[in-house]
């Protein structure tokens, strides 16, 4: 009898103690789930949010880094400064500066074509007229106004971009004059030396080649009196002795020729003055001295630092340029150099000429 008693509560305790662990088991493994799902929840904003700081410090870092090259920053004052000097560098190489509207739509058509100011385009919203010269930081520009014009695209193609701009070229030539009067006009501008490099970086070092650049180098192969399916590698010294050497193809000219005489750089009374090599000090100038306010909902271009050439990575590329090509180059963009107020002393220095 004492045993069955013993027995029994034995087996009692044993279904007790598993009902209970059991019990346990589950209540500590919904408290494990609600806390995977809390941490899970909030460790990912917590990512996010460094990310974000991460982000907003290397922007600031970007922000404080001294100036590169002979510009100057974005204020008021100083932007000044520079349009006196265009216009100074324009009367003394050209003649003129700042014609009066009619007579610059008398020059940039020829019938009912506009031949001159290809690169012009024209915003509504904010009201302005921007000069995108190649090379010079344009495609942030782009990117920005076809934004403000009502592309909703997080990653648009460069044609869907370029549907969305509106060029100056669609316009009748009194419409043409009269969006020069009314509009806040900016200039881009480049060292020459500097906007070679940022051309060869599209052109060759990029994984995928463009069609438009793979006729070019075609005529590029004849120019060096190669096979015209030749696949070999184009360095940056024939890269620079062609352009040097005037080409004749449309598209090599369109992108990597002088910009003075085809953007009517002295034609037009400019009222701000854009270098990429100066963008935060330059873009700020342009949103506040400039009122170029962006419209709500519109997200900012992302501005990529490395397009950003400094004046250390000039000799990189130019040190095994021969000394003819260097004197060819000049004379061809001595206009750019002479009214963006530029110089070729570092190459001169450097090649020990």
């Amino acid at each position: 009898m004492v045993r069955r008693l013993t027995l029994i509560s034995i087996v009692t305790f044993i279904i007790t103690m598993s009902l209970w662990y059991s019990a346990h088991s589950r209540a500590r493994n919904k408290v494990g789930v609600n806390h995977n799902v809390y941490h899970a929840k909030h460790g990912k904003h917590k990512k996010v949010k460094d990310r974000k700081k991460e982000m907003n410090q290397k922007i600031d870092k970007a922000r404080k880094k001294p100036k590169l090259g002979n510009r100057s920053n974005g204020t008021n004052e100083n932007n000044t400064k520079l349009l006196e000097k265009l216009e100074e560098n324009c009367k003394k190489s050209i003649g003129h500066y700042g014609l009066d509207s009619v007579t610059v739509g008398n020059q940039a058509y020829t019938g009912n074509k506009l031949v001159k100011g290809l690169t012009l385009v024209y915003n509504e919203q904010p009201k302005c007229i921007f000069n995108l010269a190649p090379f010079c930081g344009e495609d942030f520009w782009k990117l920005l106004l076809a934004r403000t014009q009502g592309l909703k695209y997080k990653k648009p193609t460069i044609g869907r971009i370029n549907r969305a701009l509106h060029y100056m070229k669609t316009l009748s030539q009194s419409d043409f004059s009269d969006r020069l009067n009314t509009s806040k006009k900016v200039l881009l501008i480049r060292d020459p030396l500097k906007r070679m490099i940022a051309a060869y970086r599209d052109a060759f070092e990029e994984k995928v080649v463009r069609a438009e650049i793979k006729d070019v180098v075609l005529n590029m192969n004849s120019f060096f009196k190669r096979q015209p399916n030749s696949t070999s590698v184009i360095t940056f010294p024939e890269f620079f002795r062609y352009v040097a050497s005037s080409p004749s193809h449309p598209t090599a000219n369109r992108l990597w020729g002088p910009l003075t005489n085809p953007l009517m750089v002295c034609d037009i009374k400019w009222d701000c003055i854009y270098s990429i090599e100066n963008h935060y000090d330059d873009f700020k100038y342009i949103q506040s001295g400039l009122g170029f306010k962006i419209p709500k909902g519109v997200h900012l271009a992302e501005f990529k630092s490395s397009l950003i050439i400094p004046d250390t990575e000039i000799p990189k590329y130019y040190e095994r340029v021969d000394k003819k090509a260097l004197s060819k180059f000049y004379k061809q963009f001595k206009l750019d150099f002479e009214i963006f107020n530029y110089k070729m002393a570092t190459i001169r220095s450097m090649k020990n000429s």
